[in-house]
């Protein structure tokens, strides 16, 4: 004897050539957006927010939706599916606060993600200090999806990163004082004093004292030492995460390599 419940939905998403959307245009399962790496929120904030308008607000969080989603604010044409507004509200969810100053995924929520992540990359034991020490030197900042996060977190955290083909023809003899130099400059540091200030200074002395060849020319080799990678965070920051006895480790094997090419 219940009465029915009236039933109502947001606008049809289209493919964005105007025909029904299907899987070669996104349409894809919930399951396999979690695998690329993005938020439950984030999906859902596209999906509420492709067939309802409030203001110019474009990013919420779960609760903002509750309280300001209203019928009456709904549209009734049908929509194109957006690929790169999805990424950006998901990229949102990653790094932004909501209204309140918020962040929209918590410092804690993200970490996990970021572990659950890198752990399907093979990578486990995880120190959470030095994690989030790595999120806060840029790769939260720059993350579009947990995929890509675990991709920035990769080096910092596999011993010894892998070493990207691109970056092998870096790693030649000419490249070896270079090394060398940042290397002279991590072993003056103890570790008491193994900081992110310090490390700078280390970093700008090495520039400074061959100042007549370009930035990357001096910079690349020491990236590719410590890292296997031609695109990370700054080199400091690299040495803060992974710390003295590793940062170490890693240019002494990187000139061995570098210094093997001669032969």
């Amino acid at each position: 004897g219940a009465k029915p419940p009236d039933f109502a939905h947001l606008p049809m998403m289209l493919a964005p050539n105007g025909e029904k959307l299907s899987k070669r245009h996104g349409a894809v399962s919930v399951g396999e957006y979690r695998d690329q790496g993005y938020l439950p929120d984030a999906v859902l904030n596209y999906l509420v927010r492709f067939g309802w308008s409030h203001g110019d607000q474009e990013v919420f969080s779960k609760q903002e939706l509750v309280n300001a989603f209203n019928w009456e604010a709904c549209g009734r044409g049908d929509g194109k599916f957006d690929a790169k507004k999805f990424l950006a509200i998901q990229q949102a969810h990653m790094k932004d606060n909501d209204q309140s100053g918020e962040l929209l995924t918590s410092d804690a929520n993200y970490t996990q993600l970021a572990k659950e992540f890198l752990g399907e990359k093979g990578i486990f034991n995880i120190d959470s200090t030095k994690l989030e020490r790595a999120l806060r030197h840029g790769v939260r900042a720059r993350a579009r999806t947990f995929v890509e996060a675990a991709q920035m977190l990769d080096y910092l955290f596999r011993e010894p990163p892998e070493l990207e083909e691109a970056a092998k023809k870096v790693l030649v003899p000419e490249a070896a004082p270079r090394i060398r130099m940042l290397l002279d400059g991590a072993n003056a540091i103890d570790s008491a004093s193994w900081n992110l200030d310090a490390l700078k200074k280390i970093n700008d002395a090495c520039v400074a004292a061959e100042k007549e060849k370009g930035f990357k020319d001096i910079m690349q080799p020491m990236r590719v030492a410590l890292a296997g990678r031609t695109a990370t965070i700054g080199l400091a920051e690299i040495m803060d995460v992974i710390g003295r006895d590793v940062s170490i480790a890693r240019l002494e094997r990187a000139i061995t390599v570098a210094e093997g090419r001669a032969t």
